[in-house]
């Protein structure tokens, strides 16, 4: 991860700040709560005007679009070249000119995470770690900071009135979220997302941080190696209790199957009684 400050040749003061994955290719804005709007490029004070301080990545690429050569551009292949650029890419060109452009007098700075102003840094440490979907829209999202949050995507989503109505319409579609770069939420599409700030917000807080809810998979789960240890049985007395339905696999790991180690205890003391 890439962070630059979006810095201004007329004053000192920092509003906002590029964040870059070079993996995914992916770009995001993030604006300091206090921010004067303007002090702040165009397209990002259109943001802060309606109290986004995190612009998602379909709009972050927008304004990197505009400080770097389009790609209608005459002779781009010559430009490209001159540059030594075998190919367009937007991060390269905007490094290139440092963030420059003829509209504005902004450039861009790279910084380290422990440079960003205290309420970014916090705010960043509430992206997700992971999520689990659960379906009919609901995720189980855990977050960097160590709290999980039942998310209602549906929910989530009534202040998205483009993501509201796809949903509507097509309700499954909930459950095929992709995980957007470095946690910073849920996309659906190129400029279809849930930021990483509503669903922290607006998710029910669960009475459990994420060391506890691995602890608790990991004590959960028994293979079929350590099933047998419990039973003091084969591997094929295993199989048997499978194949008549006593005894039901919650996942396979390739061909191995995974059980509730509460399952195979129960039927441990059922076999004593």
């Amino acid at each position: 991860m890439k962070i630059y400050a979006i810095r201004n040749d007329n004053y000192s003061e920092v509003a906002s700040y590029l964040i870059y994955s070079k993996a995914e290719k992916q770009f995001a804005i993030e604006i300091t709560q206090d921010a004067d709007e303007w002090k702040t490029p165009l397209l990002i004070a259109s943001f802060l005007k309606r109290n986004i301080t995190t612009i998602d990545p379909f709009h972050s690429k927008e304004w990197v679009k505009q400080r770097i050569v389009p790609t209608d551009r005459q002779n781009l292949g010559q430009i490209l070249r001159d540059n030594g650029l075998k190919t367009y890419d937007e991060y390269e060109l905007l490094i290139l000119g440092n963030g420059r452009c003829a509209q504005d007098d902004h450039y861009i700075d790279e910084i380290g995470f422990g440079e960003l102003p205290a309420d970014i840094q916090e705010r960043m440490n509430k992206r997700i770690k992971s999520a689990v979907p659960l379906g009919n829209g609901q995720y189980l999202v855990c977050f960097l900071d160590g709290c999980i949050k039942k998310c209602n995507i549906f929910e989530i989503s009534r202040d998205n009135e483009r993501l509201e109505g796809v949903f509507r319409l097509y309700p499954s579609e909930m459950d095929n979220a992709r995980p957007l770069t470095d946690g910073y939420g849920f996309g659906w599409g190129d400029d279809m997302c849930i930021l990483y700030p509503s669903l922290y917000s607006k998710g029910t807080d669960l009475p459990i941080n994420y060391s506890e809810l691995t602890s608790a998979i990991k004590n959960s789960l028994v293979s079929s190696a350590e099933a047998g240890d419990i039973l003091d049985c084969s591997r094929q007395y295993i199989n048997e209790l499978v194949r008549k339905g006593r005894l039901k696999p919650i996942k396979f790991s390739g061909k191995n199957p995974l059980f509730l180690k509460s399952d195979v205890i129960n039927i441990r003391y059922t076999q004593k009684s």
